[in-house]
């Protein structure tokens, strides 16, 4: 996935490792990595199983809008990729509060700085606290998607339901639309069975559907929603050189 690039802390360059076309063509010509499958069209399977790494410096004060051209223009010149767009409905589901509420709670306000911050305390990488089921646990504001033992966990601090919607999007691989009507920031932690998982009867995780209801008072309905998606006219497997 990415690293730097702008509006981060090494605004000069960019550097995706192991990205797949597919991430990239969603992230040039949709501006959204959470977009599934379904948001591009005609394209073949290996556009989302081959990974490339992918390296450059960017000019000061490169925004995202100008990153996502010049990602447009390296695909078209590299991979020859050529695309259109369409307005298409598709299935989709709809993230709502279930009939009992949610069960979590709205983030708790950022204390108040103070004095001039210096703690004294060495500088260096932060220690990682874990929970009891050896996950890390995010520092504020922060996010975690893990796998481990079987388990899917993901933890999100100070999200609000859009952009838990884009998340469950990615996971699903379907659109998943934000109908909960709440509008705060919340801390949120949902564990469910990983795909590949096998669960025993002792101790059998949930799948996504399941957890969300039982775990955050949430649901997701069947529903359809129209979105811009893009069609992959033409695409070459093999890049050319610099």
């Amino acid at each position: 996935m990415g690293l730097a690039g702008p509006a981060t802390s090494d605004p000069s360059r960019v550097v995706y490792h192991n990205i797949s076309l597919a991430t990239l063509v969603r992230l040039a010509h949709l501006g959204n990595i959470y977009a599934c499958r379904s948001y591009v069209l005609s394209a073949p399977q290996w556009l989302d199983s081959e990974g490339f790494e992918i390296a450059a410096k960017l000019p000061p004060g490169t925004t995202w809008p100008q990153l996502r051209t010049m990602l447009q223009n390296l695909l078209a010149e590299r991979f020859k990729l050529v695309v259109h767009s369409e307005r298409k409905t598709i299935s989709a589901y709809a993230l709502v509060v279930g009939k009992n509420g949610p069960k979590f709670r709205e983030s708790a306000e950022d204390p108040a700085p103070s004095g001039s911050g210096d703690t004294g305390a060495p500088a260096g990488r932060a220690k990682v606290t874990v929970d009891t089921e050896g996950f890390p646990v995010p520092a504020p504001p922060g996010s975690r998607i893990i796998t481990r033992n079987g388990r899917t966990r993901m933890q999100q601090l100070k999200i609000d339901m859009a952009t838990l919607a884009r998340q469950l999007t990615n996971q699903l691989g379907k659109p998943v639309t934000d109908a909960t009507t709440l509008k705060g920031t919340y801390d949120v932690t949902l564990s469910w069975a990983a795909d590949s998982a096998v669960t025993t009867a002792s101790d059998p995780a949930p799948d996504l559907f399941a957890a969300l209801e039982q775990q955050l008072g949430l649901r997701l309905e069947a529903s359809k929603t129209t979105i811009e998606v893009v069609v992959v006219d033409h695409v070459e497997k093999v890049p050319t050189e610099n």
